[in-house]
């Protein structure tokens, strides 16, 4: 249909141009002015480039309006081509879109460079990954945000996966998860993969951010308006996570609902940026006992007013300030560390049936409650206001003794 003779090739017109002929020997540019450009297979967007940065063979170019389809029965890929889009397409649909007869998961994959024009809806209304700036090539690709928004939803029941490897860190906006889409990262160097302190990810009811095969440096803001699960990457070892700084959010957090997540074998999370909001933390670790997972909670300039509530990990908090007065830490089971000094702490309610350690610092809480029946190991220099012994035993190290001198 489309040959080397011709240069590039524009759609205008709102209907769908449907292209499920074979393009390859096709290498101009595409412009999708009006309408939809549908591709029913990996051939329906010409030439494919074998290198990273895809300037050997033509573009594909969406205008606001306009929308790029992929209806398929097997997810398609298009790895090998640039793709510059914006808007939210035809009929607010999508401008780019997946649909089809997709029966199972499978990796859908936009060009080896995605570049957003404006703010831009990506939609998937089938069962499918995302892939965007894949890693398939030694130097990966980049998605660029020109200080726009990507909004990606998932469809009412597919539950995409939105995959980065590498994001260009100059001008960044933000990513916009909606209708239970997942953001996920990968690649073997994903320590890196998310970067630049521009940008914003915006997690909303029914989305989440899956860690699974995250090891990786957040340094975006993140505004978590959801109650679904953070799952952070799982290791085999214990992760001292401020040297490697692997499942690590450095940028703003603002919980505005439940951050729930769940860490496991010798895995982590680390929070070194400020936490504001009204919402709640919650942690938990089901598979190591005693626990060795470490979780940081470590920006002095926390300002959330939420609970905290830890349930069988390793709590690390290192600046005063960290765990707001306005805040309320409820422990079950955990390990807790402060690795500073002169802390004013907030009200804490520690639950155990086992052995569990406070050690490090010095300064004082609110209210310190003991309950459950087994004993806390308290080799601190914190103190309390008041001392509210309920159930178990509280051992104090005779170091530490005079720290709740008057209140026994």
């Amino acid at each position: 249909l489309l040959d080397n003779t011709l240069k590039s090739v524009e759609k205008y017109g709102r209907g769908a141009l449907v292209m499920n002929v074979d393009l390859t020997a096709y290498a101009g540019d595409i412009y999708v002015k009006e309408g939809t450009w549908r591709v029913v297979d990996s051939t329906g967007l010409g030439k494919l480039s074998k290198t990273s940065n895809a300037e050997d063979v033509g573009k594909v170019y969406v205008s606001d309006g306009a929308t790029l389809e992929a209806k398929c029965t097997a997810a398609p890929v298009y790895r090998g081509k640039s793709i510059h889009v914006s808007g939210y397409g035809v009929d607010g649909n999508g401008a780019l879109l997946v649909s089809g007869d997709i029966t199972s998961y499978g990796s859908t994959t936009w060009g080896s460079n995605l570049v957003l024009e404006g703010d831009t809806y990506a939609n998937s209304i089938t069962k499918a990954y995302w892939y965007y700036n894949t890693s398939y090539y030694t130097n990966g690709g980049w998605i660029t945000f020109n200080g726009h928004d990507f909004i990606v939803s998932g469809g009412t029941s597919s539950n995409p996966f939105v995959v980065f490897s590498r994001v260009n860190n100059t001008d960044l906006g933000r990513v916009v998860l909606t209708n239970n889409a997942i953001l996920s990262f990968q690649g073997a160097n994903n320590l890196t993969r998310i970067n630049g302190n521009a940008g914003t990810i915006v997690v909303t009811p029914g989305s989440r951010i899956n860690g699974n095969n995250w090891s990786g440096r957040m340094e975006w803001d993140v505004v978590w308006n959801t109650t679904s699960y953070l799952t952070p990457a799982k290791y085999s070892t214990v992760v001292d996570i401020p040297v490697t700084n692997k499942c690590s959010f450095h940028g703003a957090v603002d919980v505005a609902e439940i951050l729930k997540a769940t860490v496991s074998n010798g895995g982590g999370l680390g929070f070194f940026g400020p936490i504001t909001g009204q919402g709640e933390i919650e942690i938990s670790n089901t598979s190591d006992i005693p626990p060795t997972n470490q979780v940081w909670i470590a920006n002095g300039e926390n300002s959330f007013d939420g609970n905290v509530n830890c349930n069988n990990v390793c709590l690390m908090v290192s600046e005063n300030g960290a765990l707001p007065l306005t805040s309320t830490l409820q422990l079950t089971d955990c390990l807790i560390n402060f690795t500073n000094k002169n802390y004013a702490l907030p009200d804490i309610t520690f639950t155990n049936t086992k052995d569990c350690v406070v050690s490090g610092g010095c300064g004082k809480w609110k209210t310190f409650i003991k309950t459950g029946s087994g004993t806390v190991d308290y080799n601190s220099s914190i103190g309390a206001e008041v001392l509210d012994l309920r159930q178990g035993v509280l051992k104090v190290f005779p170091m530490q003794q005079s720290v709740f001198a008057g209140l026994i």
